[in-house]
């Protein structure tokens, strides 16, 4: 007969040994490092690719962003230059901002003011640059405005310019709705049937009244009428419709000869992305500022803000808020 101590010894050698609770780790860490080595290249290969990829849209958005400040207004060939420089720090390891300032002469506050106003600038033109509304004329059967919505809030003014010189020489305008389920305006001699729910008509002079009142023309309106505003307009800009204080003989005039009748010259070449105003047709932006009446600043509710206007007439084409109390 085996003695207890003999007993607890067998049944100790019976049972199978524990393993570490650390080799088991180690060995689901090597099993782990397996599978990962055997994924290893294509990893390598799809963080190459996005690398690339990456690069490659940076790229693209900094060609993207050095066209744009060309077309950005309110800027002076120095402040381009400072943004441009300054920009390049980030692929010239051998450029630092203290040849910057050396090149340029001014101070680190003055330069981070001028990088901190270009940045602002450029994210506001990103998001309010005149699209292709602004760059190609309307077909001349093209029954509703290009961004889709009402003509109480249209921003394409070149289809509200095409179509009131349509409504000028029948006098009224047909408001039907299309197949598609949107508005159709059509230019129409005086209507014989009575209007429903689904086919309005409008006076020639109700829409002009609507295109006057169109936020293209604030800024003439605020020479028209300043109201004690600031306005500083670029020196030496001779406008080639002016306005004055009290006078406007573009908005209180016919326009039958002035809105949107370049667009029927035979001979009109426009470039690709060239902005076209509905009155003076291919044309330049210029920077505006504007300042609120003192009163408002006084109440704290004052506001100074940057308009880009056209050239030749001060037609709105986008504004920039500057400051505000």
């Amino acid at each position: 007969m085996r003695t207890r101590n003999q007993q607890q010894t067998a049944t100790a050698s019976s049972i199978p040994a524990k393993s570490n609770g650390r080799k088991r780790k180690g060995a689901k860490y090597e099993d782990s490092s397996k599978l990962r080595g055997l994924g290893e290249t294509d990893s390598s290969e799809s963080k190459v690719e996005t690398l690339e990829s990456n690069s490659a849209s940076v790229a693209g958005d900094e060609n993207e962003e050095d066209r744009l400040l060309d077309l950005l207004p309110g800027l002076c060939a120095k402040e381009r230059a400072v943004y441009r420089a300054m920009t390049q720090i980030r692929n010239d390891s051998i450029l630092t901002s203290a040849d910057i300032r050396r090149k340029f002469r001014l101070s680190m506050h003055t330069i981070g003011s001028i990088m901190a106003r270009v940045r602002r600038k450029l994210e506001i033109f990103k998001k309010t640059r005149p699209g292709s509304m602004f760059c190609t004329v309307p077909p001349l059967d093209a029954a509703s405005p290009r961004d889709g919505v009402s003509l109480q809030h249209t921003s394409d003014m070149l289809y509200l310019a095409l179509l009131l010189e349509g409504a000028m020489r029948t006098g009224w305008i047909e408001d039907s709705i299309g197949n598609d389920g949107h508005r159709v305006y059509r230019p129409t001699p005086k209507p014989e049937v009575p209007a429903t729910n689904e086919r309005r008509y409008m006076k020639a002079r109700t829409l002009k009244g609507l295109v006057l009142q169109h936020p293209f023309w604030r800024m003439r309106r605020l020479r028209h009428m300043p109201n004690d505003h600031r306005i500083n307009m670029p020196r030496g800009l001779v406008l080639k419709h002016p306005v004055k204080k009290g006078s406007d003989p573009l908005l209180s005039g016919p326009w039958f000869d002035h809105f949107h009748s370049w667009a029927e010259c035979s001979d009109l070449v426009v470039p690709a992305g060239q902005l076209l105003c509905p009155v003076c047709g291919p044309t330049d932006l210029i920077a505006v500022s504007v300042r609120s009446p003192a009163a408002t600043w006084q109440a704290l509710c004052g506001r100074a803000y940057e308009l880009d206007c056209c050239a030749g007439c001060l037609g709105v084409f986008g504004q920039t808020l500057g400051l505000m109390n």
